[in-house]
């Protein structure tokens, strides 16, 4: 299939790298052409015949744009006038080979690219009102990669747009466990509540790194003082969150401004149409007036709101709704040489030269290819909550949008919302005064949640998943032992982002695999295969894992060996609960038959994270585990048989000083 592109596009682009694997280009167009879409290139199924790749029954994964549209798998059939939309890339198999057509750059203009009958096409969204400053002007560069597996794909493109930003190899801030109030409260918490949650988690001994104050603490949107729900200041409460051992975090959308404070703004620093009206963007059913930030007045506003909730003590940021800026092609900027896209990156550059490299910048809701080399981490999906099957918007999306987006943790970590596992039936009550921007009865039903124990097993195995940050968003103060023992699976974050094994299934993979390399030096690298059942009945599934070598599967879940694999085997996980999951270690088996660490029940790397040292002779396994949890953590080794073949599970746990034993008797 890239030779159909390369043939297609000879000569009429200008060419930056081609190869039999990998084909580099951008167009350059006249200015006075750049007032609304502009096609990049179309290529239709009869181009494609022609150079011998039949475009029937192709298999098409796309990426969105936004953290609330889902990438992954769409199925169109040969005779469907639908258009299938993606940005910043597509991936196209015929079962065999795949093509992945994507932006290299993603911060010049808006762009998409569409599959339907008629063929693939590239377009850049430019806005009516640009102006640039010169006769012509580039495109973004298009990258096609050729290659048989999808997933290995993804992660050359997201190589290639590292080299492209030269971005480090190594991440400033490592991945951070974080607790968050919204998911619960929504914009009603006080500072007695705070109060209560630093008690709770000093209290219950919980290792969290990271404690951020959402929405709801500010006067109004573009009034970034404490309400009256917070008397003394949210420099008390950053004080507050330092004493209890975490770093202080906050909530701001420093583009958008309520209109009860509109007045205390000139009207020139709004982003407007061309006919002057100033554009709104709504959060729910209220709209809110958007701040240009190429106008240097309102930069410097923003440089002094971020530098004194700064200065308050905060070093972790969710900056939210920054997609205001580039939604509306009606916009007419400032600065009309600029794009919309340009508008965007320009507004955090702007936060993030402004907090400096000391600070965390999580973004939430903007658009992740223009935040590269900016962002630390940003949301992969929608927001949580305490429920499975919400009309419309089951649990499950949220996996589907983290797995299927973790080829950018290259470039930044995932954020996939918190984990939400409580059981609670009650609704928010009062508070409703002290939110005087705007308060929705949707936010009352935040604090309810119902999922059963399995469900709440497989939302929080999304967060292992991500290989980013993990998060957790519940009243610590009234949360269960049982679910709270559930976060112990994830914190410390650790382990890989997750590869998906099917990855065209639709409506989401099934099997993910997760590389460890553990702390310890005394462990070898190994791998984890979660399963995930999100049909309404129990499910006997066919795992697609090719095993290279001899494995002992090991189902951490339940703590018990499912079998031993073998090259050429096929793997069956039987009895996965409706809305549950498996996870299963994949240790290699040595290749003289002696003892072996299998696992422990804390973490879902099985040993990764919290296992510093093991030491192992004919007839003892003996180790140290380190960790900030304080429990009774349950130890597997395995002991050859005399048969030759298989192998005995010795348990055991560890005593108060993190040391184990297993022998054999």
């Amino acid at each position: 299939m890239l030779k159909s592109v390369q043939n297609a596009l000879s000569g009429k682009v200008v060419t930056v790298e081609n190869s039999d694997s990998c084909f580099i280009f951008r167009r350059e167009l006249p200015a006075a052409l750049c007032r609304g879409d502009v096609e990049l290139f179309c290529i239709d199924p009869e181009t494609f015949a022609k150079s011998g790749d039949p475009v029937k029954d192709l298999k098409v994964s796309i990426q969105k744009r936004q953290k609330g549209e889902v990438p992954g798998t769409e199925e169109i059939t040969p005779d469907s006038d639908d258009i299938l939309i993606a940005d910043p890339a597509i991936v196209l198999s015929d079962g065999k080979n795949c093509l992945l057509c994507g932006f290299l750059d993603q911060d010049i203009h808006l762009a998409r690219l569409e599959w339907s009958r008629a063929g693939l096409r590239a377009v850049a969204e430019y806005h009516p009102a640009y102006q640039p400053r010169t006769e012509t002007v580039f495109s973004q560069h298009i990258i096609c990669l050729a290659g048989d597996d999808p997933a290995r794909l993804l992660n050359r493109y997201a190589e290639a747009i590292a080299r492209f930003y030269k971005l480090p190899e190594i991440r400033k801030f490592p991945r951070y466990a974080v607790g968050a109030n919204w998911h619960f409260y929504g914009p009603t918490m006080t500072e007695a509540q705070l109060d209560e949650e630093l008690n709770a988690i000093s209290r219950r001994r919980i290792p969290l790194d990271v404690y951020q104050l959402d929405d709801g603490w500010q006067k109004d949107y573009g009034d970034w003082e404490a309400n009256n729900k917070w008397p003394s200041g949210m420099k008390t409460a950053a004080d507050k969150i330092k004493a209890a051992g975490m770093i202080p975090g906050i909530w701001i959308t420093p583009f958008l401004c309520g209109k009860n404070s509109a007045g205390r703004f000139p009207g020139s620093w709004l982003l407007k149409d061309a006919g002057g009206n100033a554009l709104t963007m709504n959060i729910g059913p209220i709209p809110f007036l958007i701040f240009d930030p190429s106008n240097p007045e309102v930069a410097g506003y923003i440089r002094e709101v971020l530098l004194r909730i700064k200065s308050w003590g905060y070093r972790y940021y969710k900056v939210d709704f920054t997609r205001c800026l580039f939604l509306d092609p009606a916009a007419v900027p400032y600065d009309r040489s600029i794009t919309l896209l340009q508008l965007y990156r320009l507004g955090i550059e702007l936060i993030r030269r402004t907090l400096g490299d000391e600070c965390c910048l999580n973004l939430c809701g903007g658009h992740e290819g223009a935040t590269i080399g900016l962002a630390d981490i940003t949301r992969t999906g929608r927001d949580t909550f305490g429920k499975w099957d919400k009309p419309d918007d089951p649990a499950w999306i949220r996996i589907r949008q983290c797995v299927m987006r973790n080829w950018m943790n290259r470039f930044r970590m995932g954020d996939p919302d918190a984990s939400v596992m409580r059981l609670n039936a009650e609704e928010l009550s009062g508070n409703c005064d002290f939110t005087p921007h705007f308060y929705h009865p949707a936010y009352a039903r935040l604090s309810s949640g119902d999922l059963n124990d399995t469900e709440a097993e497989t939302f929080v195995l999304n967060q292992f998943l991500g290989g980013g940050i993990a998060e957790i968003g519940e009243r610590l103060p009234d949360l269960s032992d049982r679910r709270l023992a559930l976060l112990r699976k994830v914190v410390p974050p650790f382990g890989d982002p997750a590869q998906p094994l099917d990855f065209y299934t639709v409506p989401i993979p099934q099997f993910y695999r997760t590389r460890i390399t553990p702390l310890s030096p005394d462990l070898k690298p190994w791998e984890i295969i979660s399963v995930i059942n999100i049909s309404d009945e129990t499910a006997t599934l066919s795992c697609p894992v090719n095993f290279d070598t001899p494995v002992m599967v090991f189902d951490l879940s339940e703590m018990v060996q499912l079998a031993i694999c073998k090259p050429g085997d096929k793997l069956t996980i039987p009895g996965i609960a409706p809305h549950g999951s498996k996870v299963l270690k994949l240790i290699p088996l040595p290749e003289k038959r002696e003892p072996f660490f299998v696992a422990d029940d804390l973490h879902y790397s099985g040993g990764g994270v919290e296992i510093s040292s093991v030491k192992i002779n004919s007839s003892a396994i003996t180790g140290q585990m380190s960790s900030p949890w304080h429990c009774k953590v349950q130890i597997a080794g395995a002991f050859p048989l005399p048969d030759g073949r298989s192998w005995q599970i010795i348990s055991g746990s560890c005593d108060s000083n993190g040391e184990f034993s297993l022998t054999l008797e």
